[in-house]
């Protein structure tokens, strides 16, 4: 099964996602960075995006119960058949994999049920709420 991978950028100073119709992200030595495609606000065609000002995160292939997708730092109620919390969505580079550290034995498929809350950028208040 294909998949479409998908990403979305948080700029840290202006505390908006841009919008994911003006940026690309290209891969370079198994890591991965934004480019703008097209202006937007202050950002000029060709300019890059760094971690120190903007956060990239990828879309974790699934989707909560209302059909959204799921990205990286998003809080989302998780529930499996041997557990249920809210946690933050994480890579694991460890596991190479994306991850939720309340599910037990980190396992996220398309039998877990989500719900997303929110995520630790609009809704940094939700991080309280997340159990380890």
């Amino acid at each position: 099964m294909e998949r479409e991978i998908k990403f979305r950028v948080w700029d840290i100073y202006k505390k908006v996602f841009i919008p994911t119709d003006v940026f690309a992200v290209t891969t370079s030595n198994f890591s991965y960075f934004a480019i703008m495609i097209e202006d937007w606000e202050d950002y000029k065609v060709g300019e890059y995006m760094y971690p120190n000002t903007q956060t990239i995160m990828q879309n974790i292939g699934l989707q909560d119960n209302k059909r959204n997708d799921i990205y990286e730092n998003d809080i989302v109620k998780s529930k499996t058949v041997l557990s249920e919390g809210i946690s933050k969505i994480i890579w694991d580079t460890n596991s190479c994999c994306f991850t939720s550290k309340n599910l037990g034995s980190h396992i996220m498929d398309k039998e877990t049920e989500f719900e997303i809350l929110g995520n630790s950028f609009q809704n940094p208040e939700l991080l309280e709420r997340v159990q380890e």
